[in-house]
């Protein structure tokens, strides 16, 4: 027990010994007065990020599944750091998320007329129901960051702007399962497994559109990690990173009713309408790394 006590204290005065050394040392160093970061800089950033996409307030947002899909995003940057700890940047970037949306079962009456003009009712059950979907930005990022430096060649760092983004590409894809019977009030009967009539059963279905997305946005960035200095005008950053943005004020389709009451998952036999349509709210959110190389000019 005695000998365990005594190793226990020649560990303990050893590590206090070579830390006492490592102070020493430290304060005879000659400390550079600057990180040689303070000034313009061109970088280009980029890395891989997981995205979704929420569709919500829409009548079946509940029953709704999301799954996350993988992509990529980066940008081109132009900068100037005021001092060691502040700086700002903005340039031009290529972000794009992507998500999966999952129905298990499906069902929505709706009035409707047929061929001849005479009214009925439509009744559609689904099941097995996806769609995918894809946005991708152009975008000017405008950017403040704030650095936290720990010597003359790591630091701390913290990123946040926005980006002023414009749509170059918003598609859905959709299939599924459906079942259209139509009921006549006025003879009081169903009509089903009538294909010409456009009642069928069972029917596998894919449909493929446009997301409508039109109009510039802004969304929200964020990103932290860590710097080194490779040479006096070299940097390399790695982090992770986090994007926000809100689509559905953008959403804009000849296609779309006026409420999302008055939403139709699929019409006719012909089309499956994308669940953003029926949505009152869509918001595309991306996590995902960031390298990024600096280059500063003296």
């Amino acid at each position: 027990m005695k000998r365990n006590i005594r190793s226990i204290r020649h560990i303990i005065f050893t590590l206090l010994l070579i830390l006492l050394g490592q102070q020493i040392a430290y304060s005879q160093e000659t400390v550079t007065e600057s990180r040689n970061i303070p000034g313009l800089f061109f970088g280009l950033s980029g890395g891989p990020t997981q995205t979704k996409i929420i569709n919500s307030g829409s009548i079946i947002d509940t029953s709704l599944m999301v799954e996350k899909g993988n992509s990529f995003s980066g940008t081109a940057e132009i900068g100037y750091f005021f001092s060691d700890y502040i700086g700002i940047s903005s340039g031009i970037g290529y972000a794009s998320y992507k998500s999966k949306l999952k129905l298990k079962s499906f069902q929505e009456n709706f009035n409707t007329k047929d061929s001849e003009n005479e009214a009925f009712e439509m009744r559609v059950t689904g099941s097995g129901i996806e769609e995918s979907q894809t946005v991708s930005f152009l975008s000017i990022p405008l950017c403040v960051h704030l650095r936290l430096p720990l010597n003359t060649s790591f630091g701390l760092y913290l990123k946040g702007g926005v980006n002023l983004s414009l749509p170059v590409n918003k598609k859905y894809s959709s299939s599924g399962v459906f079942t259209y019977k139509g009921y006549y009030p006025a003879y009081n009967v169903i009509l089903e497994n009538l294909p010409l009539n456009g009642f069928v059963k069972d029917k596998t279905m894919s449909s493929n559109g446009d997301l409508g997305l039109k109009i510039v946005r802004f969304n929200t960035l964020v990103s932290a990690g860590i710097d080194v200095n490779i040479t006096e005008s070299m940097q390399l950053t790695l982090g992770a990173s986090f994007t926000n943005s809100l689509l559905k004020e953008s959403y804009s389709s000849s296609q779309s009713s006026a409420s999302i009451n008055n939403f139709e998952l699929t019409p006719n036999t012909t089309k499956i309408n994308s669940f953003m349509q029926g949505s009152s709210k869509a918001i595309a959110q991306s996590v995902g790394g960031e390298i990024t190389l600096r280059f500063f000019m003296p």
